[in-house]
């Protein structure tokens, strides 16, 4: 006899020496190959939906508690309140478990100054998001040149300086 997930062992009783009517059942054990999948989902750049990123095709024993371990992604975290996880699970005979891990972009803080060091706008970016510049300073006898970064491909919290050139044409009084 067969049955999903488990190897057959033998029967209940040898079947010797019977004299009565009885049931004789088939006995099994547990397979220790039985799969069962972990999906590892990242929160998308552009909104707060996941797309799935990795999954792991593992193997336990059948009818046993199996539980996923969460990865370690740069600029990433697990979201321990996401009601997509699937944290845990009794590995099923036929190998349809799947667990569901869910990781959320880091959030950092980018500032923009001026010369002297005054904010002129601080932004929270996801991780490998891009910033959006603010409107460009003004400064008395100089021209603004640039910001110190571009803004794009937020990995950490950034300060972003305006830089400057000095007009030639500017009047002074002595």
């Amino acid at each position: 006899p067969t049955r999903t997930g488990y190897d057959f062992s033998g029967w209940d009783n040898d079947g010797l020496n019977i004299k009565e009517i009885r049931t004789i059942n088939a006995t099994y054990t547990a397979r220790n190959d039985t799969v069962y999948k972990v999906e590892h989902y990242r929160q998308n750049l552009n909104d707060d939906n996941y797309s799935l990123f990795e999954t792991e095709d593992l193997t336990g024993i059948t009818d046993t508690e199996a539980t996923a371990v969460d990865k370690t992604y740069t600029g990433f975290h697990r979201d321990l309140t996401n009601s997509g996880d699937v944290l845990s699970g009794n590995i099923a005979p036929d190998g349809t478990l799947v667990l569901k891990l869910h990781y959320d972009r880091n959030l950092y803080t980018v500032d923009y100054e001026d010369y002297d060091g005054t904010n002129i706008d601080s932004q929270v970016i996801k991780f490998e998001g891009d910033t959006i510049p603010p409107a460009e300073p003004t400064r008395a006898g100089y021209t603004f040149l640039a910001w110190s970064s571009d803004g794009t491909n937020i990995t950490g919290d950034l300060t972003i300086t305006a830089t400057y050139t000095a007009n030639i044409d500017t009047d002074y009084t002595v």
